[in-house]
């Protein structure tokens, strides 16, 4: 597979503005309106073929490039019926993932601790330095 050409988006937008942009961008119109800004080339101008990704490549422009270079995938992200699920949902995702860390450390220092009974309970343990750090 020939690599894809890297396009330096600081040579296209200026990157403070993108920032501020896309942290203020939380509802589709705005996300579409945020899309619509950059030089993005159009869908109908190039499509990913997985046997050569630079056919049809555009250089200096940005393209739509599949999640993992897999095409097909539209059910892994899609299985949210809101634009803002998936987004939430690996959130959530992120957390829980601390707190099995922290759970398997535990588990390392003290292979009879019982569980958390609750995420609630998993934090508070978990993060309790945290928590007084924060006045929480």
């Amino acid at each position: 597979m020939k690599p894809i050409p890297r396009t330096d988006i600081t040579k296209l937008v200026d990157c403070n503005k993108l920032l501020a942009s896309t942290l203020e961008a939380i509802t589709t119109d705005s996300v579409d309106k945020l899309v619509a800004s950059l030089p993005v080339v159009p869908e109908g101008e190039y499509r990913f073929h997985e046997e050569d990704p630079t056919e049809g490549w555009q250089p200096g422009k940005l393209h739509w490039f599949p999640v993992g270079g897999l095409l097909g995938n539209q059910a892994n992200i899609k299985h949210a019926g809101s634009a803002v699920n998936p987004i939430g949902e690996r959130v959530v995702n992120a957390f829980e993932a601390l707190i099995e860390l922290e759970r398997q450390k535990e588990l390392l220092r003290d292979p009879n601790a019982l569980p958390p009974t609750s995420p609630r309970d998993a934090v508070r343990r978990y993060y309790r330095d945290f928590q007084v750090e924060q006045g929480v």
